[in-house]
């Protein structure tokens, strides 16, 4: 039959019964593409706010987007394409569960949807693949911006993951600067001159901490 042989070639196992009356796996393909989607369009998002201007870590490096307007400026053309394709394909997924609304074994009405729904699916998806794997291929990546936007952020883009081992160490010193800052948070007043002065009082409780997990210091 053609479909066993479509079926063997796609690498594919058989079905054991009929799909006509029931849809789950269509329903189940269409909402596993929304989870590709879900990923590219994450990678596009990042993409576009890393290639801002004011942030400059990454630059589509395919030659196209020009703004009609201003000459220095670049659009995310790429970025752009893979986010709309994602924004169809979650749109697809709330069709998918209409076609497992059968009536009498088999809708007529399901079945047209199933035509138009299914076909687009799959090639938004293939669109939105092939856009991706163009994007990160000539991905232009900006490592010298990266370090100094580091630096420039005198390292407190890892405040989060420092405190985090902060909260893991047991002790009564650092647990007692902990509660101290949380009290100072929550009573919206200042130690010592201010929040900032009272942080930079305690980078020594966070170096101490720090070099313990990292070979070399980096807050200072």
């Amino acid at each position: 039959m053609l479909r066993d042989k479509f079926i063997q070639k796609l690498g594919l196992s058989k079905p054991a019964g009929v799909w006509n009356g029931s849809q789950d796996g269509i329903a189940e393909f269409l909402n596993w593409t929304g989870l590709v989607h879900g990923s590219l369009s994450r990678m596009a998002n990042d993409v576009e706010t890393m290639g801002r201007t004011a942030v400059g870590e990454l630059e589509e490096g395919e030659g196209s987007g020009e703004s009609s307007t201003m000459p220095h400026k670049t659009n995310p053309r790429a970025a752009n394409m893979i986010q709309t394709y994602a924004r169809l394909g979650r749109m697809y997924c709330g069709a998918s569960f209409d076609l497992m609304d059968q009536v009498d074994v088999r809708s007529a009405a399901m079945r047209a949807t199933a035509w138009t729904v299914v076909p687009e699916a799959a090639l938004v998806m293939s669109a939105s693949l092939e856009r991706a794997g163009r994007l990160v291929k000539e991905l232009d990546v900006k490592k010298e911006r990266m370090l100094r936007n580091f630096r420039d952020s005198k390292n407190f883009v890892m405040s989060e993951a420092v405190m985090m081992r902060l909260a893991k160490d047991k002790a009564p010193a650092v647990q007692q600067d902990i509660a101290t800052m949380a009290h100072t948070s929550e009573k919206g007043g200042c130690h010592s001159g201010g929040p900032l002065e009272y942080l930079k009082g305690r980078f020594f409780i966070i170096n101490r901490v720090v070099s313990n997990d990292f070979p070399h210091r980096f807050i200072t």
